[in-house]
């Protein structure tokens, strides 16, 4: 399992967030997913 955080420069906070299998890069494409398809978090 992957864990990491996303940075929300609007509140100056980081929200953590998890995947259960893959690699690093497929970490990076999950954080990168969940913050463009969120932009009003």
């Amino acid at each position: 399992m992957w864990g990491f955080a996303l940075y929300y420069a609007g509140s100056d906070r980081y929200e953590d967030s998890r995947l259960p299998t893959g690699t690093p890069a497929e970490a990076l494409d999950c954080a990168c997913q969940l913050h463009l398809a969120a932009p009003g978090i």
